[in-house]
């Protein structure tokens, strides 16, 4: 019997391309990239694999490094997340900039290592275009989503709630 944590099965194993293609294929992924480190001193393989949670789209709008995004649903563009606007909450942020009507990468899950001024450990929220605040807005009319948490002072790990509408 082998341990599975620590050692490679009996008579080898997968490579990591094999076993990358075969989540691609079972889980529908097209971007998945494969990273193998070895450890010789225990004699193992350590195999890391991640799916990169991102997309390409068309931007609406000027959108600036670090900004939380939206996708607009009847047409896949992009535009900025604002509480001012229920309808438009955080599906995502970008990590370079992008103009009106040229594309624009969205990652819809990770961290935003394009922020500022963060306070580590405190909870933030989609503020005002594109923007993030560590104050929860109470404004009637307006929205509140919860999106995450600075782990620094420049990076948010992204993890969206739903909107919700502030009476």
């Amino acid at each position: 019997m082998y341990d599975s944590m620590y050692e490679p099965p009996p008579g080898g194993g997968v490579t990591p391309a094999d076993l990358a293609a075969a989540i691609a294929t079972a889980e529908g992924y097209t971007d998945i990239q494969v990273g193998a480190a070895i450890s010789t001193a225990e004699g193992y393989t350590d195999i890391q694999i991640a799916a990169l949670n991102t997309f390409t789209a068309t931007s609406s709008e000027y959108l600036a490094a670090g900004n939380l995004v939206n996708v607009e649903p009847a047409t896949n563009i992009v535009r900025l997340a604002d509480w001012q606007t229920v309808t438009r909450e955080a599906f995502g942020f970008v990590l370079a900039a992008a103009v009106p009507g040229g594309p624009v990468t969205v990652h819809y899950a990770g961290v935003d290592t394009a922020l500022t001024g963060l306070v580590t450990g405190d909870t933030y929220y989609v503020g005002s275009a594109g923007a993030v605040t560590n104050v929860a807005p109470i404004t009637s009319g307006y929205g509140s989503q919860q999106v995450g948490y600075a782990i620094s002072t420049t990076a948010l790990v992204f993890q969206p709630r739903d909107m919700i509408g502030i009476i």
